[in-house]
């Protein structure tokens, strides 16, 4: 699948220093490979009840920033982080094991999205050769886990 568009998206980013900084999303260009599911099968017309649709994996997605009244570049490195952000968002929303259900007749589908199940233990034993991120002094690394796709249960190191 390839998309182009010309969209105009405008963002209202609160930094931790509690200033806000309007961006405006333009030109949004994707292209990559889903995976479709069309089901259950039906005699009626469209022959298919849902559409369930997820990337196989994530492939290429360029768009545009601009910060609206001011310059991204004043800030060094924040352009970079927005960018990774609004990427990394959209590309987890919709990317295998998430999988996206479109009701094409009316009905309850709750069956066909995909939940996690099962306890995962996670031990953080190490890390190495880790590049300085502070632009001050040194960093103070950390891990942040979550269970794929939701970040709400998030633990960090």
């Amino acid at each position: 699948m390839q998309w182009d568009g010309n969209p105009s998206i405008i963002l209202d980013i609160k930094t931790y220093v509690g200033v806000a900084l309007p961006v405006q999303v333009k030109n949004i260009r994707f292209t990559s490979i889903f995976k479709l599911i069309f089901r259950p099968l039906v005699d009626e017309f469209h022959c298919f009840r849902v559409v369930c649709y997820s990337l196989r994996q994530k492939k290429k997605l360029d768009f545009t920033l601009k910060a609206i009244g001011g310059d991204m570049t004043v800030i060094p490195g924040l352009s970079n982080a927005i960018e990774g952000t609004i990427r990394d968002v959209v590309e987890d929303s919709i990317t295998w094991p998430v999988r996206k259900v479109t009701p094409i007749l009316p009905g309850d589908y709750s069956d066909l999205e995909l939940r996690p199940t099962g306890v995962l233990k996670v031990k953080l034993v190490q890390a190495k050769e880790l590049t300085n991120k502070d632009l001050i002094g040194k960093s103070d690394p950390f891990v942040v886990l979550y269970v794929y796709p939701l970040r709400d249960k998030m633990k960090k190191s």
